[in-house]
């Protein structure tokens, strides 16, 4: 039979609704599959490509030892040999950076091995060597030394790494966390702090960035090409950003954040999700702790970092009840001998949870303690505690604190003894931690308590804040031109790491800093020597080396508005003393004799301006809803009779 016309027309119709579905269904060239292949063939030349110019700057500290080299020809190839590291970091570190930060770009500092046999383990790669070949008298064996140390080290990485198993969440990931290290280690001149060449380098760590996500952009597109477009013009504008502001000291910082790093930050886990990636929350354990939560949008996200990651407690574990009960507790000098002394005795929540005091009140109005009371808010970020770090869980510091002669002078007996008398105790205790039975006042039920409170005092609501996450429209333009100080020429964000601000170092958050400042006991020039206080040499036994004397844990400076006298023996009354003691070089540059001070010894040369726009940035950090923590109206009673309901709420002293 011929086809009819209608048959033609129905014909036609199919053919033409076949092309249309086809159009509408069309999948992207690209497989996820080849990208992976395309960046992980990338991510190996780079490795062999750093390994190359590492041997070549080896041979030119051979022929410089030799008397044969030239210091301007190693200088230039030190500084190829960094650009190429630069290229391949955001996937290096992602893969192993504890070997990348220990043996290859790590802060020139010794260290204390973590192994059984503890000793110094002096600096290698990249930073050291900075510090020896562009120093005004270079040492040419001992660069010798420390290149055949990088190259040694460089190999030992390309053959651990050069065929790594690459997922797609990996380059997502990996991405991310090199945005936050940009931010807080390369334009802050921490990665080199000699050349200060950051934003040269964040180019190119920023350039290896959208080279691997571009090949996501078809893929991107065909699911949200508004997200795929956002992407690509952040991109651009970031890397146009770097390239056309090269000046270390007048660089923006916070337009740079604002305007491409937090968009980016926020875009590319967007764009994870958007393709249907797994994230590493979904691949981990069930208990597993991650110490970056990765669904944060935001740099400065109040739950960027996972408060949890610092403690022996689980997420699930904490509510509303475990944290009244902690509060309860530190208000109640029902923890003190005397019933006269709670935690809240020298962190106050009208002072930002310290005390006011050069060093707090010793019990019994016995002197004081030993050191300054530091505040409290964000205290949780830490992983150690103390100024010495000799706590290495929030749990730990309860112990240090009850059995203190100068402070509770209490043990746990004692205080189970105490507890249990109280029926109002007895039935909280037993409600927030029925996995206990008949035994819920227990080392780890009071301890946690008390932990859980002190998890609760978050300080993420400051107008700075604020603003960096666009819920504020504006901000002061001093606070602008403090915070691109603060980040950049001061050299303060190079040590209090941002967002936290305190020594924990980015972009992971895993590892506490302490540092040698060379704090006076006095701020009269007359009178001025260096402070006694042996700090982190006498925190932990195996830790104790001359390298960590008059070492003291980097505490955050939020809220550091309320939370005069400064230092951790209060030597400082006013920011403005602090600033200058800072801008002076600290106690060195100050004409004190401090070994091994890690506080760069040569003047800030911060003018009078400039110190006071600082410090207008660092008031802006004072979290604006501190009237929210207040104390208990009243504390659980005991029975009828009792010399244990005539004490205070927090205290009489």
């Amino acid at each position: 039979m011929k086809p009819t016309v209608t048959h033609w027309l129905i014909i036609s119709l199919l053919l033409a609704f076949g092309l249309t579905f086809t159009a509408f269904t069309h999948k992207p060239s690209k497989t996820y599959e080849s990208i992976t292949d395309n960046i992980r063939l990338s991510y190996n030349q780079g490795l062999e490509s750093f390994y190359q110019e590492v041997k070549d700057l080896q041979a030119e500290a051979d022929k410089l030892a030799e008397g044969k080299g030239d210091v301007e020809n190693i200088q230039k190839q030190f500084l190829q040999s960094r650009d190429a590291f630069k290229k391949i970091e955001y996937l290096a570190t992602y893969y192993d950076d504890e070997f990348v930060t220990l043996f290859i770009n790590g802060a020139p500092l010794p260290k204390v091995t973590q192994d059984d046999n503890r000793s110094i383990s002096q600096p290698v790669g990249l930073q050291i060597l900075e510090e020896n070949i562009f120093s005004d008298e270079p040492d040419a064996k001992e660069i010798q030394i420390l290149s055949k140390e990088l190259s040694a080290s460089v190999r030992d990485f390309l053959f651990s790494q050069k065929v790594p198993a690459l997922y797609d969440r990996f380059v997502f990931e990996a991405a991310r966390f090199e945005l936050i290290r940009i931010f807080s280690l390369g334009l802050t001149g921490f990665d080199t702090p000699v050349t200060l060449r950051g934003i040269e380098e964040s180019h190119i760590a920023m350039q290896a960035l959208k080279d691997a996500i571009s090949l996501y952009d078809e893929l991107i597109s065909s699911r949200n090409e508004n997200l795929a477009k956002r992407i690509r013009k952040n991109f651009d504008g970031a890397l146009n950003y770097l390239e056309e502001n090269q000046d270390f000291d007048s660089f923006d910082r916070l337009h740079f954040l604002t305007t491409y790093l937090n968009p980016l930050y926020r875009d590319l886990l967007k764009a994870h999700k958007a393709l249907g990636i797994e994230t590493i929350d979904e691949t981990a354990h069930a208990r597993e702790k991650f110490s970056i939560n990765y669904d944060a949008e935001n740099i400065f996200s109040k739950d960027l970092i996972n408060k949890f990651y610092y403690t022996e407690q689980l997420e699930e574990q904490y509510d509303d009840e475990v944290v009244e009960l902690g509060k309860l507790l530190f208000f109640d000098p029902i923890l003190s001998d005397k019933l006269e002394r709670s935690c809240a005795s020298c962190h106050q929540p009208d002072r930002a949870f310290t005390d006011g005091q050069k060093k707090s009140l010793a019990r019994g109005f016995d002197g004081t303690v030993d050191r300054n009371s530091p505040t409290l808010l964000n205290a949780v970020y830490s992983s150690r505690y103390f100024y010495d770090l000799r706590a290495e869980r929030l749990e730990k510091q309860i112990h240090h604190v009850l059995f203190n002669d100068k402070e509770f002078n209490m043990n746990f007996f004692q205080v189970f003894n105490r507890l249990s008398k109280s029926p109002e105790y007895a039935e909280r205790f037993r409600n927030v931690f029925p996995q206990f039975g008949t035994n819920p006042i227990n080392r780890y039920s009071v301890a946690t308590a008390l932990s859980s409170y002190i998890i609760s005092l978050g300080s993420w609501e400051s107008e700075f804040d604020q603003y960096v996450r666009e819920e504020k429209d504006e901000i002061a333009d001093e606070v602008k031109r403090g915070f691109n100080l603060f980040m950049g020429k001061a050299g303060c964000g190079t040590c209090h790491f941002a967002p936290t601000f305190n020594g924990l170092v980015p972009p992971l958050y895993q590892e506490n800093e302490s540092e040698i400042l060379g704090v006076p006991d006095s701020k009269d020039p007359a009178k001025m020597q260096l402070d006694s206080d042996p700090g982190r040499y006498k925190g932990l036994l195996q830790e104790q080396f001359e390298i960590y004397m008059h070492s003291f844990k980097t505490v955050t400076i939020r809220n550091i508005e309320k939370t005069a006298p400064y230092m951790h023996n209060g030597v400082y009354d006013k920011l403005e003393e602090v600033m200058d003691f800072y801008n002076k070089g600290g106690g060195e540059g100050m004409g004190l004799e401090v070994p091994y001070q890690t506080l760069p010894p040569d003047p800030l040369g911060l003018n009078d301006q400039e110190i006071s726009d600082l410090i207008a940035f660092m008031k802006s950090l004072t979290n604006t809803d501190l009237h929210r923590h207040t104390k208990p109206e009243k504390l659980p009673s005991f029975p009828e009779g009792s010399e244990f309901n005539k004490r205070v709420v927090g205290g009489i002293y």
